[in-house]
């Protein structure tokens, strides 16, 4: 049994790294930042992707490539831990004319969950770039 007195008086975000938090005297459960990262790569990686090579010149915009060859499909989770918006632009290497030419995505922040990103385009024959929103998951991928 749950000792709501002792519940009382905290709040239940101000604890970082939690995934999901419990709200026993509302009887509810709500999915933290953490919970949104993570779901990024959940709902946009499913078995047999292979994870390529990614890099960022910024310390705080994190990235993650996945390929899946049979489908062709190119898969980027991009972490944003800056207070301030971005630009990313991505250069793809050694296989970017075998990619289809549309990306399509969502983006997690302080603003909302799972929110469409623009569809994205090829700024020449080997980049995209898009926005990312200050402290932001955006998963990317090709369209197929």
């Amino acid at each position: 049994m749950v000792d709501r007195q002792s519940i009382r008086g905290r709040d239940p975000f101000s604890e970082a790294g939690n995934i999901a938090i419990v709200d026993p005297i509302g009887d509810k459960v709500y999915i933290a930042g953490m919970g949104f990262a993570i779901g990024h790569y959940a709902r946009w990686i499913p078995h047999g992707y292979l994870r390529v090579d990614a890099r960022s010149s910024d310390p705080l915009v994190l990235v993650t490539a996945f390929r899946d060859e049979a489908w062709k499909r190119l898969v980027l989770v991009v972490i944003n831990n800056e207070a301030q918006p971005a630009t990313v632009s991505v250069q793809f290497k050694g296989f970017a004319q075998e990619l289809p030419l549309k990306f399509t995505g969502e983006q997690s922040s302080a603003q909302g969950a799972w929110a469409p990103v623009v569809p994205i385009g090829f700024a020449d024959s080997s980049q995209i770039r898009f926005s990312l929103s200050a402290h932001s998951v955006t998963t990317v991928a090709t369209a197929n």
